[in-house]
């Protein structure tokens, strides 16, 4: 299994404080799906971690063994609600559903986000804290510039991502440079996890109150702030 025990506990755990997430148990494949609308996760119901149930009975009262739930914590006690079920299928298919490519991490983090580009050209970020999912890195495939799959045999793991949308002028032309690189060369294809020490790492700050063009203590410029 790919998932993190422990990240996704959390993840489910801050999820219910704020804004609440979904949940489904998928009776027909044996598995659980769970999603926000930062990220979504399925997995096979054997491999369910023992905590995470328990996080589960915890927030609905009960294990609920069919249906789809929404649950949110509401000052003391936790509002459970019936979700649609074909609304929930939409919302899974928002992450799920697309053209994919092959993608990898940059080692580039930049508007507070880690940078993945797809072998299609596709360059798109994804919030670290999303990314705490995993039990460990791991090469993803894009779909269609909205998210990143993790995937193995019992479980996948799904995070929104986004593109230069918010960006200034001056990180536009940052994002266009990273875009620009050739970041597969010499890179194999079947390769399962991009070692840290094959990627430059960068860090490209914020944007600031100066002026744009103003260059940072290390010489590089400002490449922008994302909206959040």
């Amino acid at each position: 299994m790919i998932i993190s025990e422990k990240g996704l506990y959390k993840a489910m755990s801050d999820a219910a404080a704020h804004g609440g997430y979904r949940i489904r148990f998928n009776t027909d494949e044996d598995t659980l799906t769970v999603l926000t609308d930062e990220w979504c996760v399925n997995i096979d119901n054997n491999v369910i971690p023992r905590k995470v149930i328990g996080l589960i009975a915890e927030h609905f009262g009960n294990l609920p063994s069919f249906g789809s739930f929404s649950v949110k914590k509401l000052k003391e006690e936790y509002d459970v609600q019936t979700y649609l079920s074909e609304t929930f299928s939409q919302d899974v298919l928002r992450y799920a559903y697309g053209e994919q490519a092959q993608a990898m991490n940059t080692g580039i983090h930049a508007w507070c986000r880690d940078l993945y580009i797809s072998k299609a050209g596709e360059l798109a970020g994804a919030r670290p804290v999303n990314l705490g999912l995993l039990d460990k890195p791991m090469q993803p495939q894009m779909i269609d510039g909205q998210s990143l799959m993790f995937s193995d045999d019992d479980s996948a793991v799904f995070v929104a991502v986004c593109g230069n949308e918010g960006l200034n002028a001056s990180g536009l032309t940052v994002w266009d440079a990273l875009k620009g690189v050739d970041w597969w060369k010499n890179r194999e294809d079947d390769s399962e996890a991009v070692p840290e020490s094959e990627a430059e790492q960068m860090e490209i700050e914020p944007e600031s109150d100066e002026p744009e063009g103003t260059e940072n203590p290390d010489g590089a410029e400002d490449g922008g702030e994302e909206n959040a």
